[in-house]
This record gives structure tokens, sequence and C-alpha cells, in this order.
């Protein structure tokens, strides 16, 4: 009985992969024109695009693509081009060196998807686009992570970055707020396909735990000075309460800053901070043990953190950035960004309500599994057919 279902089904997958395929902007299911039951996943995943896709991206440090290419591959006809930035100078001429790749990627396949934001990192690229667009196949598709707008000469970078953003033919970003951010100044085709979440079937959240999880990258606008003076605080309604910083610095002035008022505020005993590299896959134990996961960012455009919290389903307390409350649609506790004593007012909240917990939890499992990397795959390819279709 199950081989004739999965016959059946094999073989109506086959009779639609001709069909055009369309998805809804945030539905994990593919529906067929012209037919009234969409496909399941499974079923997508049988009717194999025959594009041809050169993903380019930084294959050892960028997490998000290499979920997201590992979802393409069983999507499209993908071949994955390593493009790292290197160190400042090497980075600059990293266009000339790799010219001929370039080359091919804009001649041989039907999209080039370049999935980081190259161009502050490598201002050649811009000249070389223009000098191999006479030869050009390819349809370009660009993913945002930045909006720039929080840089020294911000308008100037902008200006730079639109120049860069006008030679694709799509552009994708991982929420509606950075969407109207472009749209400001740009005209172009802008999609939003949000940032993957990495499912964790089966995934239950312990409740029996005080410890406040600081997970990412030390820096000013990540927010760790906010945690650190909320804490006292906490401390106080909740002495059972830790703050656990898991993080590496990419700015140490600001990391000694932030580690000499730990000191001023004799919180020692309850911050710990491990600044060791960790893995990926050993991050997810840290956020299993941690009550809270604490985002106080001042400013974001999209947060892997923020990705992790949801896929383990860990209560979360979140600056009242829009990008956090319309990835998170309401679900979290909010504070006031900038604003410490709100910040432990949150913190003390939610970690004396654990039945808040368990139903955070469990709205973060859900938003999860509809964030799924295989859902973000198919919204990307589906980008990718509107643009071979129109052509």
């Amino acid at each position: 009985m199950a081989k004739n279902a999965q016959g059946s089904s094999q073989k109506r997958a086959k009779k639609l992969a001709a069909k055009k395929l369309a998805i809804s902007d945030f539905s994990p299911e593919i529906e067929v024109v012209g037919h009234s039951t969409p496909l399941s996943l499974d079923e997508q995943k049988q009717v194999k695009s025959t594009l041809k896709v050169c993903s380019l991206t930084k294959i050892k440090t960028l997490t998000s693509s290499i979920h997201l290419n590992k979802e393409l591959e069983g999507l499209c006809d993908l071949t994955v081009m390593d493009w790292p930035y290197y160190g400042k100078l090497k980075a600059t001429f990293a266009p000339l060196f790799k010219l001929r790749c370039l080359r091919r990627a804009l001649t041989s396949y039907d999209i080039l998807h370049i999935q980081y934001d190259i161009a502050g990192y490598m201002p050649l690229f811009l000249p070389v686009l223009w000098l191999l667009s006479p030869f050009k196949r390819a349809k370009i598709v660009m993913t945002l992570h930045e909006k720039y707008d929080n840089v020294p000469l911000a308008s100037l970078v902008i200006a730079f970055h639109n120049l860069w953003y006008r030679q694709a033919d799509a552009l994708l970003v991982h929420t509606q707020e950075h969407k109207d951010f472009l749209a400001q100044s740009l005209h172009s085709r802008i999609h939003v396909v949000p940032h993957g979440v990495i499912e964790a079937p089966g995934v239950k959240h312990r409740f029996d735990s005080d410890t406040i999880l600081l997970a990412g990258y030390v820096n000013a606008w990540k927010g760790h000075d906010l945690a650190v003076k909320a804490m006292p605080a906490v401390i106080k309604e909740v002495p059972t309460a830790k703050l656990l910083v898991l993080s590496r610095s990419n700015d140490l002035e600001y990391e000694d800053a932030v580690k000499k008022t730990i000191e001023e505020l004799h919180l020692k005993g309850c911050v710990e901070w491990n600044d060791k590299r960790i893995e990926e896959s050993e991050m997810f134990a840290f956020f299993d043990k941690s009550a809270i996961s604490l985002l106080p960012y001042r400013r974001i455009t999209m947060s892997g953190i923020l990705s992790h919290t949801l896929s383990r389903g860990v209560p979360a307390v979140m600056s009242d950035l829009p990008p956090f409350i319309e990835v998170t649609k309401g679900k979290a506790v909010y504070f006031k960004s900038r604003d410490p004593e709100d910040l432990s007012k949150k913190l003390i909240g939610l970690l004396k309500d654990k039945a808040l917990q368990k139903r955070m939890s469990a709205d973060f499992i859900a938003l999860a599994k509809e964030y799924a990397w295989s859902s973000m795959a198919l919204m990307t390819l589906n980008v990718y057919n509107e643009l071979t279709e129109t052509s």
C-alpha cells in the first residue's frame, strides 16, 4: 500500500514538473497553477528545476549560505563558487584575480546569486561587472544583509551600494522593514525571503534554569553594556540569575569597557564570559541550558542568533526594534531599545513567569517550522524562476 502511494506521488510530481510554480511569501507550500492541491514538500523536491545556478559566497564562514545551498542543491543545478573577502589589499583586487571565474559565472549560468554584501569589501567588483556586461547571460540576484545607515559618511556609502544594487535583476532581503528602507532610493525588484532557521524536530526546552544567554559578536550595537547594567536589579529580584556572555569580540576597546563595568558593579560572580571559538552545532547546547536568550541590540537588519533562538524554542527578551518584532510576530518580550532599566524589568518578569516561558517556547518552535531552510530555499527558487520566465 505504501509503495503504491509513493509511486502515485512520484507520477503526480513528474506530470507537474513542467508547469509554473508559484509560492506565497511565507508559505512552505508551492501551489501549482491550474491544480487545486498544493504539492507536499517531498513532492516539491522531486520537481527539480533545470536552472543552472552559480552561488557566490564564503563557503567556510557564511553559515546562512551553507544551509541555503544545501537545500538548493536538491532543487536546481547548483554550483558554489567560494569568494572570501580576504585581507583588505587582496580583497580590493580579487575581482581582477578571478576575472575568468566571474566571466564564466555570468556567461555559463542562468542565475548568478551573490549571497553576501560583497561591494564594501571589493570596490572593483562593480567596474568589473560593467566590463563583463556585454557577455552577460545570467540574471544577477543579490542577498543583502546590511543597511549601512549607521556608518560614517552613511549617505555616500549608501549611494555607492545603490550603484552596485542596480546591477542586480533581483534583490533579496530578510525583512519587510529592510525592503521598505531600500525602496526609498531603489526601484529594482526587491523580494523578502526571511532568514532561514535550522529545524530541530522534537526539541523541548527545559525550564529549570535562570541563566540569561547573550550570544554573538561583542560590539557596541549588540548592546552588551546594556545587559550588564541591567543585571544588578535582576539579581536583587532573582538571586539565582546569571548572565552568560557567549561572544567573541570584533571591538576590543568596547569589550574592555564592558568588562570594566562588570568590575565596577561587582558582578564578577554573576557574569560568565566565554570568548572561545564555538562551532554553530556546539552553540545549541548553551541555548538549551538557558532560561532566556537576550538580544539587547541597538540596531539590527537581521540576526542569526535570533534564528537559533527560534530553532531551540528559547524564550527571549529583545529590543523593540522593527525587524525583531516583524520576525517574531510580536510573540517575544520587548524592552525599550537602549534602556537598561526597562530591560531589567522585562528580564525579571520573564524569569518569574514560567507559564509565559512555556507559551513563548511553543510559539518559537512553530515559527522555526515556518522559517525552515527548506521553505526559504523554495522561495529563493521561485525568484530565480520569475527572472528566467520574464527574460
